[in-house]
């Protein structure tokens, strides 16, 4: 019996005056005796079971259903590049090639809210077929900040201010890559993505509460990501070091440029080439263009810009192997 039921024996049931005469015309001792009756509490208790076994079933299929897309974008992004390093090899573009490669960094998370968003991305077709010596200026990007105190520290190029209402619109400009030249290999106006992460799921779940549902977006191909796809489940720092690619240190030997949206961003694709690059040298050796991989995960940071604080200057100019963040001494 439930609540409903119960309730309907006191005003309209055959015995109704005898529950009122058993409960001295008190409506809420008899309310109160229904959770008290050990039939009625039996039966809530086998509801309560199976409302449960539903919900249950419910998420798994979801958590189930989320698994699978997670693994479908996954093997979709390691076809990508396997088709981009055979490319590489042979010195041909294909189609299955012919795509950018984004890599995407979070500061904060929806909890406690978004502090940065940085992004660096490589042109598949800047790469396969150059002839000319790989410069780092290959790898473009940007950060975007969310506060003042977070405006300086990105290395590789310029911060731009922006705050949470415009969030959603910067990510998905950023995402929306314009296909300025149309060959053979691409006929329609936006170019195909392959999204990066170090953890990415972090950022994919970023991405949803600003509105972007990556299985919505028609031109990712598919996602890697340098924390496992490679079986090396650490932090980027840790990544970094084991591959050997450059970090610039301070004159306390402290890594400084790191958990800088923008920079982690830059630094995870440059992981995510000198991953490609040592497992290509069991499948092509030093075929074709295959080493402009590792040129340009180990390519020279680019040097600090000057600052006015003298203090700053000062520090740089004493430091011979790196460079003080900015926002260290910035006062």
């Amino acid at each position: 019996m439930n609540l409903k039921e119960w309730r309907q024996l006191w005003f309209d049931g055959p015995e109704k005056e005898y529950l009122w005469r058993k409960y001295n015309d008190n409506r809420k001792v008899y309310f109160a005796a229904y959770y008290k009756d050990n039939d009625t509490i039996l039966s809530n208790i086998e509801r309560g079971m199976e409302t449960f076994v539903r919900w249950e079933k419910k998420l798994l299929n979801i958590d189930l259903e989320t698994q699978a897309r997670k693994e479908r974008r996954l093997s979709a992004g390691r076809v990508a590049m396997k088709a981009f390093v055979e490319a590489l090899a042979t010195n041909t573009m294909t189609v299955e090639a012919d795509f950018v490669i984004l890599s995407i960094d979070f500061e904060g998370d929806i909890k406690y809210g978004v502090k940065e968003f940085g992004f660096a991305k490589l042109d598949t077709r800047d790469v396969i077929g150059n002839a000319l010596t790989p410069s780092p200026e290959m790898i473009t990007g940007h950060n975007y900040a969310l506060s003042d105190e977070r405006m300086h520290g990105f290395m590789f190029g310029k911060t731009s201010k922006t705050d949470e209402v415009e969030l959603a619109t910067v990510i998905r400009d950023v995402l929306h890559v314009p296909d300025e030249q149309s060959n053979e290999y691409s006929t329609s106006t936006e170019r195909r993505l392959v999204l990066v992460g170090h953890a990415l799921q972090n950022e994919l779940r970023i991405l949803d509460g600003n509105g972007v549902d990556v299985a919505n977006l028609h031109t990712v191909l598919g996602t890697m990501d340098t924390c496992n796809s490679f079986g090396r489940g650490t932090t980027l720092k840790n990544l970094l070091a084991s591959l050997h690619v450059p970090l610039p240190l301070n004159r306390y030997s402290k890594v400084v440029s790191l958990h800088n949206a923008g920079n982690d961003a830059h630094y995870t694709l440059r992981a995510l080439l000198a991953l490609l690059h040592e497992r290509s040298q069991h499948e092509h050796s030093a075929a074709g263009q295959i080493e402009i991989l590792h040129d340009l995960a180990m390519a020279p940071l680019p040097v600090w810009p000057p600052v006015r604080d003298p203090r700053v200057r000062q520090a740089q100019e004493d430091d011979e192997e790196g460079f003080l963040n900015m926002a260290v001494l910035h006062d």
